[in-house]
């Protein structure tokens, strides 16, 4: 019994699949064979009615016969042949006289079957009955032989079904068991601490089948195993090092339940902080009064963390802590840790950055961000008391001039030597903050109404940083300017007031005034948003759509003759109306926008000029350059491409530049002057005598004309010296072989006098306005 139990135990798949391959072929096997049986008793069962309809068609009809002709030899002998006949071991005449014939012998058994034939004869349509036939019919033989032929088909059943459940379990041995008995071997050996031995080394070849796919996915989990347990013990190592850190970390950590609260971990620092507090509840009361725990616990689920930093009292020192509460699900129980670590030196260490952030370090004073604040928060308070405030930004001129000439440590005793003395000067209500490297801001409410205060207080300002401070044995001019914007007046927030403020503190740089100081006027405003309105149209490109050119004819001094003209940009806004071309040029100046814009107006002039020399050949035209555009250093490839484009030549071209240009050039200047002159353009000097250019740069510039500013043309009716300084002017010129051009010729008297001199060109009113490209088409025809 043991030995058939381990055998059952070693093999007991092999076992079962014999007893069921056998079991199910044998099944199979028997519903195969019954079926085969039943054929073959229909199949006799009807060869037998079959032969008895054959006997009664043969030999009923010779019995009726003999029976009607009385002839007994022949019903003998009739049914001795029907009793011959299979299946029928007796047969029985009885005759309607009850004469008896028979042959053989009535056989013993059920399985024997008797059948009647009335004999019937029809004599003149009417029926005479003869007698009845009786046969014994015995199955018996065809239940034998079907006996014998199921033994037959059991045994070779048998026998095919051995041999078939040995023939499937020889080859379930080498293409399945053993490869299982491998597996459930290798399986066996696997330890967590060996899980070296591969699946895939057992026995025979490995089909890509689907065992092959079983036997490489244990392998593959046998490698996820190992790679696996390799993690845990890695996340084991990991984790006790983590439950040491957590247990010596200065930061208390704790864990509770969430259903209930207990607390079910904490570190050795969770009792410095806390004590033995077990729950939850009762700590977070503390910690968070403002909800009640279930309110409290429905937001740390909401959210998912809950942080807080506040002042904590416990049972030892005082201090500010940052407590830090996660929510989440071991298995199936939910957790809160609770995590907190003291921050009061973080928290000094923050507020010191702070306070770096939003204050000067050289002077202590707020910054400019913090100052505004600050200012804001005053607006705010005067606007509840109903009164008026200031803010005065004062700049000091002299800071970057020190810091370049001897460092930045005298510059920085500058400032604070200003800053002292701000604090001393302004009121003690007064806010103040350093602004920027040379600017602090100075704010307070105005009490007192009337301007009168403010005036006294600006003056007291004045009077301490207009005088000279004594820095490195000298003494300097810090260079003190102010601008003063005053609340609602001016603005009614602090960034409005502060910007005005700066308005008004750049026009005081700009104009000087004796007081230092100057008060915020709208227009100042107004003439800043200007200029950034035209900045803004010049970079958008709108101006060069809208810019017109208009020309003015030069005429011979001794002729009377049109021999050139100026061309003058004119520009006329939708919004801005007409907008003066100092304006415009000098905006354009400011912004870089002088290049491409100097470009248009030189192309354009060429291109026109090029038509009208269709009437005039000799005619020349004058365009206005920038030192900007004289700088660049396309200027060149500039004025080649114009003349490309008109196809005008270099002669019928000349450049106008003012002093200006003399005073800031350079010798690269210079070289794109003397190349340009080469080349065959001319080059004049314009509005001679209104800057402060030294006559020496005459002799160094490579100029053809000069041409005298109309300030001193204009007013020679007026000013005789006017005229004696024009004479030099003209005599110098023709002396350095220079043509004069004089400009603002508005009177006869006044052109008179300049033919007089000899000037060469005039250029005026007297002979006409700057016109459009039309109305000087129609002056040029007329002239010729």
């Amino acid at each position: 019994m043991d030995s058939f139990t381990a055998l059952l135990k070693r093999h007991g798949l092999a076992i079962r699949v014999l007893v069921a391959v056998t079991l199910y072929s044998g099944l199979f096997a028997l519903v195969v064979a019954s079926i085969q049986l039943y054929s073959r008793y229909q199949t006799d069962m009807v060869n037998l009615n079959q032969r008895l309809a054959d006997a009664e068609v043969v030999f009923l009809d010779d019995l009726r016969q003999a029976l009607w002709r009385l002839d007994e030899p022949l019903i003998q002998q009739s049914i001795n042949s029907i009793s011959q006949l299979p299946f029928i071991d007796e047969a029985r005449l009885i005759t309607a006289q009850q004469a008896v014939f028979r042959s053989g012998n009535i056989p013993e058994g059920n399985r024997v079957q008797r059948k009647q034939y009335p004999l019937i004869l029809e004599f003149n349509n009417e029926p005479i009955e003869l007698g009845t036939l009786e046969v014994w019919i015995d199955r018996q033989s065809i239940y034998n032989n079907l006996t014998q032929l199921a033994w037959q088909t059991l045994a070779i059943e048998t026998l095919q079904t051995l041999f078939l459940a040995g023939l499937v379990l020889t080859i379930l041995q080498q293409l399945l068991f053993r490869h299982l008995r491998h597996m459930q071997r290798t399986a066996a050996a696997l330890k967590p601490d060996n899980l070296d031995t591969s699946f895939l080394s057992g026995p025979g070849k490995h089909y890509r089948d689907e065992l092959n796919t079983m036997l490489r996915s244990l392998e593959s989990m046998r490698l996820r195993l190992k790679r696996g347990i390799k993690r845990v013990r890695k996340m084991q190592v990991k984790m006790r090092r983590i439950f040491l850190a957590a247990d010596s970390s200065p930061a208390a950590v704790a864990v509770f339940k969430a259903e209930n609260g207990i607390r079910v971990y904490s570190n050795s620092a969770y009792e410095q902080y806390f004590g033995q507090r077990r729950f939850l509840i009762e700590l977070i009361y503390q910690l968070h009064p403002e909800h009640a725990f279930p309110v409290w616990l429905d937001l740390l689920r909401t959210k998912g963390f809950w942080q807080q930093e506040i002042f904590w009292v416990g049972d030892e020192t005082p201090r500010w802590i940052s407590v830090r509460c996660i929510i989440y699900r071991d298995d199936a129980e939910e957790l809160i840790m609770l995590s907190a670590s003291d921050i009061s030196e973080l928290k000094h260490a923050r507020d010191e950055a702070q306070h770096l952030q939003e204050h000067d370090t050289l002077t202590g004073l707020p910054n400019a961000s913090l100052g505004l604040l600050q200012v804001q928060s005053l607006l705010e308070s005067a606007r509840e008391q109903n009164l008026r405030a200031v803010l005065i930004s004062v700049s000091l001129s002299a800071f970057r001039p020190l810091r370049e000439s001897f460092g930045t440590h005298y510059a920085d005793q500058l400032i604070m030597r200003v800053a002292e003395l701000l604090d001393t000067t302004a009121p003690e209500d007064a806010l103040l903050a350093r602004s920027a490297d040379d600017q602090f801001i100075c704010s307070l409410i105005l009490h007192q109404s009337g301007n009168d205060y403010l005036a006294s207080l600006m003056e007291q300002l004045r009077a301490r940083l207009a005088h000279p401070l004594k820095l490195k044995q000298q003494r300097i001019d810090c260079g003190f300017f102010a601008g003063v914007a005053i609340y609602p007046e001016d603005g009614e927030d602090a960034s409005t007031l502060y910007q005005h403020s700066l308005s008004a503190l750049h026009q005081a740089e700009e104009k000087r005034p004796r007081s230092r100081f100057t008060c915020f006027d709208s227009t100042l405003d107004g003439m800043a948003s200007r200029k950034l309105t035209l900045i803004s149209l010049l970079a958008s490109g709108q101006a060069l759509n809208e810019l017109q050119l208009y020309y003015q004819p030069l005429v011979d001094g001794s002729t009377g003759r049109i021999v050139s003209c100026e061309a003058l940009a004119r520009w006329h806004n939708p919004v801005l109306g007409f907008i003066p071309p100092p304006e415009f040029i000098g905006a354009a100046e400011d912004s870089g926008q002088i290049i491409e814009l100097g470009e248009l107006i030189l192309q354009t002039a060429c291109i026109q000029l090029s038509a009208w020399r269709q009437l005039d050949p000799e005619l020349q035209v004058s365009v206005n350059i920038s030192p900007l555009q004289l700088i660049d250093a396309d200027f060149e490839a500039v004025v080649e491409n114009a003349l490309r484009l008109s196809g005008l030549p270099p002669q019928a071209l000349k450049l106008e530049v003012t002093e200006q240009l003399m005073l800031q050039s350079s010798e690269q200047v210079l070289g794109k002057l003397n190349r340009l002159q080469q080349q065959g353009i001319k080059l004049a000097i314009d509005d001679f005598g209104s800057g402060y250019a030294s006559l020496n740069y005459l002799t160094r510039y490579p100029f053809e004309l000069l041409k005298i500013d109309q300030s001193f043309i204009r007013n020679i009716p007026d000013d005789p010296r006017l005229l004696t300084l024009t004479r030099t002017m003209t005599e110098l010129a023709h002396s350095l072989g220079l043509q004069v051009v004089a400009e603002g010729v508005e009177t006869n008297e006044i052109a008179e006098q300049l033919k007089a001199l000899r000037c060469d060109l005039l250029q005026g009113y007297l002979y006409s306005r700057p016109l459009p490209v039309e109305a000087f088409t129609a002056l040029l025809k007329e002239s010729l």
